[in-house]
């Protein structure tokens, strides 16, 4: 019996540790950031941002806050701040409250971030 239960260990608990964080899709990315604040650090600075259900979004770094609209779309979270004219759009991973926007355009831009409640 112990046998049995070691080598269930073996071969399961790897496994746990190489769990990757959930890519989500379209419907899921509305689901998980609308009207929700989301928090991180990003060269040095703390910032913070809100997705509001109407597809704006407010974000804040220091004294700095911009404002813009945000969107899902081909499994892709997209924003578009101040007098920009092209979307820019992330791919959207989650781990319970921790999330990771990866840049479609420059995938080594990466802003990890935690959802706050």
């Amino acid at each position: 019996m112990l046998r049995w239960l070691m080598y269930v260990m073996v071969l399961c608990v790897p496994t746990l540790a190489l769990a990757e964080p959930k890519v989500l899709g379209t419907a899921e990315i509305i689901l998980e950031l609308s009207d929700r604040f989301f928090q991180g650090k990003q060269d040095g600075a703390d910032w913070v941002q809100r997705f509001e259900k109407d597809g704006t979004t407010t974000y804040s770094s220091g004294r700095s806050i911009s404002k813009g609209r945000w969107k899902a779309e081909a499994n892709l979270y997209c924003s578009l701040w101040g007098n920009e004219t092209r979307w820019g759009c992330w791919q959207v991973s989650a781990d319970g409250e921790d999330f990771k926007f990866v840049s479609a355009d420059t995938p080594s831009d990466i802003w990890p971030a935690k959802r706050l409640p």
